[in-house]
């Protein structure tokens, strides 16, 4: 039994790594796993946010700073996410996917995408690439640029029960 619980913790903690934690406790705890086909909807609100213009930027960069300064941008958005009830779903190249009020029930997701977009958008004016800036020319660029965020709320799927 205390193997069984200790490989359900490690299982859990490497799939936090892909999934949210919430997520990844969901399905470890879960009796029956993920049912395929057995999903379910709910008024949920899906947030969107990118770098505007990463591809240009992207070029200028060593692929250390590439990775140093995207790692950055999704710590400190993912906190923010966090912060406001957002779950990351997905992510392509400098994207992320996030959901309101699909892994934890949320009455104000809606109000709770904007006002995580809000912070996001600030956030990156302030805090995003800092450590890049004296060796970095692409912060000004960025600047001009700045960070993307789209929202949009409705029913949407949830697939698979646990």
């Amino acid at each position: 039994m205390l193997n069984q619980a200790v490989l359900d913790s490690t299982l859990a903690n490497d799939l936090s790594r892909f999934v949210s934690h919430e997520v990844a406790d969901r399905i470890a705890e879960s009796d029956c796993g993920i049912q395929p086909g057995e999903g379910k909807s709910r008024i949920a609100t899906a947030l969107f946010t990118d770098i505007e213009g990463f591809s240009t930027i992207s070029e200028k960069l060593s692929p250390e700073n590439l990775v140093k300064v995207i790692n950055d941008y999704f710590t400190v958005t993912g906190a923010i996410a966090d912060k406001f009830g957002g779950v990351i779903v997905q992510f392509e190249g400098d994207a992320m996917l996030l959901t309101f009020n699909t892994v934890t029930s949320d009455n104000g997701h809606a109000a709770n995408a904007v006002r995580a977009a809000i912070e996001i958008e600030k956030a990156m004016e302030t805090e995003a690439f800092k450590r890049h800036e004296a060796k970095n020319p692409v912060r000004n660029q960025y600047r001009q640029n700045g960070c993307r965020c789209r929202w949009n709320a409705g029913k949407i799927g949830i697939y698979g029960s646990w």
